[in-house]
């Protein structure tokens, strides 16, 4: 027993140089844990601006898919000039007016002319887009704010057709549209006429 209290010293006797040693490997441990801290809350802050920059690209995609795919592309077209001419198809070229719209997107549908439908088809794309944009914002994939300036302008052109819009998608069962359109002040401030 006598060898083990030689080796390890006395039970209630402790050394200066075992006090200072205590001192700092406590405050090693706390620096380590400080600096652990830290760069856990610098990852943080990283992941949150790369995530931030994610959202705003990916909105960026949404809106540039509606621009690439023709059909959505020629309905933003037709609602933003007041005559545009389209190919029907290798033969015919058609003309689309603003009454042309309404015609097509008159519920119930009626009209099957060839005009009607290429119109119908394109306000199909662009409503399909619009819904999976309004569904990115809806499950915070994307912010609201990163496509409201990209669309306004186009939500200000569709308002003026905002009568025979609500109840096309009303009929083809476009919810996701619906709500994406309230978002915008333009659209719900403008009073339904037909």
């Amino acid at each position: 027993m006598r060898n083990l209290l030689y080796i390890f010293g006395e039970p209630n006797s402790i050394e200066p140089w075992q006090i200072l040693s205590w001192k700092v490997a406590v405050f090693i441990g706390l620096l380590s844990a400080m600096l652990a801290l830290i760069n856990v809350f610098i990852g943080l802050y990283q992941r949150s601006k790369d995530m931030r920059w994610k959202q705003a690209e990916l909105a960026r995609k949404l809106f540039d898919e509606i621009f690439d795919f023709q059909p959505s592309y020629n309905a933003l077209i037709m609602i933003d000039e007041l005559s545009e001419n389209f190919q029907l198809n290798d033969e015919e070229s058609i003309s689309v007016s603003f009454a042309d719209i309404d015609n097509a997107l008159t519920t119930p549908i009626i009209n099957h002319s060839p005009k009607a439908k290429y119109i119908r088809r394109c306000f199909d794309a662009l409503f399909y887009h619009m819904e999976r944009v309004e569904q990115s914002v809806k499950i915070n994939v994307v912010r609201f704010e990163d496509v409201q300036k990209p669309a306004e302008y186009y939500i200000e052109r569709l308002a003026l057709h905002k009568y025979y819009i609500e109840g096309y998608i009303n009929f083809t069962k476009y919810s996701g549209v619906k709500s994406f359109l309230e978002r915008f002040t333009v659209w719900e401030n403008k009073n339904i006429s037909n």
